[in-house]
């Protein structure tokens, strides 16, 4: 960099510190902000100066390069505009050209790997990073009030949807290498447990089930493009327990979740295949540290998911419990129509219901006995047919002895991971999405939620590189 720049700039700081520290200037909390501000404001504007003179000084000055193995000759300089950490620089680029191949080239682009871009790395970590959990629109409302410059909506989502795209592409690679650096179970955990559920988002696709026409004059065209549509999205984790205390005194305590997600896809079948290779990963994980882990898979009664973990050669052997709380809904809702408008003797029914499911290891056979001599007493044939959830699911439903050993018995990770990954980002007001931006989204989200974020990045800028 030229000693003259540095000089220049050395002087303009020694001027601004002078001005801002003249006696009797400061004096409030409301000066030292605006000194704050101030000296933010200069120094990004001097390391905007900076950045310029040193990208600069690296053009060549030639007439003519030589670029993988083609003569080019130079024709003009061309200013661009970069979005950077200092704000918006402008630097005019030396323009070569290469007659016979009618083909360009810039070698300040090529050399700052700026081809084609309009911002640095920097910017567009954060705007991936913000998509996975804002809309573009709000970012660009962040980056109008706290960052370093102005973005667009659609150059932000275009920043989004290639980083997601990228992502997604380049995940299993992400993931080998994020498993590298995990090679101990987080905070010496001793149980491993699996989870999955779906959860509802609208995409911009046309809907398959039958609906009411509309009649009223000026709705017609929301027959003809029905253009929305609701999918279940598939929401897996697989979250990591210790215990302290023993016997009826323990307690379970979660050290961590790793959550993964995918769009609507029949049978989920994209995310079981991931979900499975997270699993054979901590497995081995256990078994290099020669850790005897329990291994759990606690879920709500849905049947086409313990069919398929039923079915699953590596779940084999492992303790299937239905989520406590999933149990206690069914419990409620049979209590409801046991009793009627009874809501005193349903409510007192369904307490004691839950507490000999807590404390008895026969619990739930003694809810059936209790159950269908309410049933014979009060002549409601009619619905035996509800106990067949718990009849089906008992043996899931040993909670006391699966209390005793330090099991999980609720599935509270992934029902959270289902509305803090999918709900709260991809179903906010008037939200349609394509399966593959959202799975992008989707991918970003995860990423971050796993502590990956780094590995993903990392990886990201090699593939683009």
């Amino acid at each position: 960099m030229p000693e003259n720049i540095i000089a220049t700039i050395l002087a303009e700081f020694k001027d601004f510190l002078q001005k801002s520290t003249e006696s009797g200037k400061i004096v409030s909390s409301v000066d030292v902000e605006n000194l704050t501000s101030s000296l933010a404001s200069f120094l990004s504007a001097i390391g905007g100066k900076v950045l310029c003179s040193l990208l600069q000084s690296l053009q060549p000055s030639s007439n003519k390069i030589v670029h993988d193995g083609v003569e080019f000759v130079y024709v003009k300089e061309e200013p661009k505009r970069y979005a950077t950490l200092f704000g918006k620089i402008e630097i005019s680029r030396r323009y070569y050209w290469n007659k016979q191949l009618r083909r360009a080239c810039v070698p300040l682009d090529e050399l700052w790997n700026m081809k084609g871009r309009f911002a640095t790395s920097e910017i567009c970590e954060r705007i991936a990073y913000l998509t996975g959990f804002l809309s573009p629109a709000t970012i660009s409302e962040v980056f109008k009030r706290f960052g370093p410059c102005r973005l667009s909506t659609s150059f932000i989502r275009k920043i989004g949807e290639i980083v997601g795209e990228t992502m997604e592409r380049e995940n299993c690679k992400i993931i080998e290498e994020a498993h590298k650096t995990e090679t101990q179970l987080p905070n010496d955990a001793d149980c491993i447990a699996v989870s999955l559920d779906g959860v509802n988002m609208m995409l911009r696709e046309k809907g398959t089930l039958g609906r009411r026409p509309y009649k009223r004059p000026g709705h017609e065209s929301l027959v003809e493009s029905g253009n929305t549509c609701y999918k279940n999205a598939g929401v897996g984790t697989i979250s990591f327990y210790g215990s302290e205390g023993d016997g009826d005194d323990q307690t379970v305590i979660r050290k961590r979740t790793v959550v993964v997600a995918h769009t609507p896809e029949e049978r989920m079948k994209s995310l079981k295949k991931e979900m499975e290779g997270e699993v054979v990963h901590w497995l081995r994980v256990a078994e290099r540290n020669e850790q005897n882990v329990k291994k759990v898979v606690v879920m709500d009664g849905a049947r086409n998911l313990w069919t398929y973990i039923e079915q699953s050669e590596l779940y084999k052997g492992w303790t299937q419990i239905v989520d406590f709380h999933h149990c206690c809904e069914h419990l409620s809702k049979f209590a409801e129509k046991l009793f009627g408008s009874n809501r005193r003797k349903g409510q007192c029914w369904y307490l004691k219901c839950q507490a000999k499911l807590l404390n008895y290891t026969d619990g739930v056979n003694r809810i059936l006995r209790s159950a269908e001599y309410y049933l014979m007493k009060t002549n409601k044939s009619n619905l035996a047919s509800q106990l067949e959830y718990f009849q089906k699911n008992r043996k899931r439903m040993q909670y006391k002895t699966f209390r005793a050993q330090g099991l999980p018995i609720g599935s509270g990770p992934v029902e959270a991971a289902c509305k803090t990954i999918i709900k709260a980002r991809l179903c906010c007001s008037g939200m349609r999405w394509s399966r593959k931006r959202a799975q992008g989204v989707l991918r970003i989200r995860t990423m971050i939620k796993n502590k990956r974020w780094d590995v993903a990045w990392k990886t990201y800028l090699a593939t683009t590189n």
